[in-house]
């Protein structure tokens, strides 16, 4: 599967990057890029802070397997919403 990603977010930007710049010329794909970065910048430093709250608060419900469970489910689901961003 992960093999699978990597090779569509090769594949995926040779064709439609063609499209997009035809559609949005290059003052908007400049205005894109620009959006992007700084949404990367937030995505990096929110990656950041999710592990050491998971550190913290995972050591807190060690001994609890039902509330570990919750908690590693939630961890997960803030991992799968960043990766969908990059």
């Amino acid at each position: 599967m992960n093999g699978l990603k990597n090779v569509t977010s090769i594949i995926f930007p040779l064709i439609t990057f063609p499209y997009v710049s035809k559609v949005l010329e290059v003052d908007y794909v400049g205005k894109y890029n620009f959006s992007y970065s700084v949404i990367s910048y937030f995505i990096l430093f929110a990656a950041l802070g999710i592990s050491t709250y998971a550190i913290r608060e995972g050591s807190k419900h060690r001994n609890n397997k039902e509330k570990m469970y919750t908690f590693s489910n939630k961890i997960y689901d803030m991992y799968t919403v960043i990766d969908d961003f990059n």
